[in-house]
């Protein structure tokens, strides 16, 4: 998404838990069209999301644009998930979106133009599977989550929109690294 948005000249702010996987983001999306800048951000911490849109904003003006875009997952049959487990799928993967609405949209509307938000879901968000109660809880959310939105945006110049890929090359498997 940020080499697509930067290809048709748009300014790029990405966020991260993790600065080394966020340093080699930007060093591989120089060139690649507007100006691209990062910061460290746990979505799952309503605050550091509020402190990443001031420092956006701050350094790029009105945004856009916001994507949702994180996400963990863990799994197994759902009487073995423990609660710190359930605790933490849904800090990143409901409530980081929750978060993220709370800190850019009110700057969308303020500042009154065109603009898009893209919540990123999963097909497991449509679809229930075996041994993934935890991720298709939270991905289900976020796709009912953008169809409010979107229904809640309807008379302003927002869109939002809910992405559901089936499967993408992530590290999303390598859950233990945060």
């Amino acid at each position: 998404m940020a080499r697509a948005f930067l290809a048709e000249g748009a300014n790029v702010m990405l966020a991260d838990i993790e600065t080394a996987a966020l340093d080699e983001a930007v060093a591989n999306l120089k060139g690649a069209g507007g100006q691209v800048d990062s910061l460290i951000c746990d979505v799952a911490d309503a605050g550091a999301v509020q402190d990443a849109a001031q420092r956006t904003i701050e350094r790029f003006g009105n945004v856009h644009i916001l994507c949702n875009n994180a996400g963990v997952g863990t799994g197994g049959p759902l009487e073995e998930v423990t609660a710190a487990s359930w605790q933490w799928i849904i800090g990143v993967n409901l409530m980081g979106v929750a978060h993220g609405l709370q800190a850019f949209v009110p700057h969308m509307k303020a500042h009154g133009e065109a603009a898009h938000i893209v919540n990123t879901a999963s097909i497991a968000g449509m679809l229930c599977l075996p041994n993934m109660g935890p991720y298709c809880a939270t991905k289900f959310a976020v796709v009912a989550m953008t169809e409010v939105l979107a229904a809640e945006l309807v008379e302003s110049n927002i869109g939002a929109s809910v992405l559901c890929p089936l499967w993408v090359r992530t590290r999303i498997n390598e859950r233990d690294r945060n």
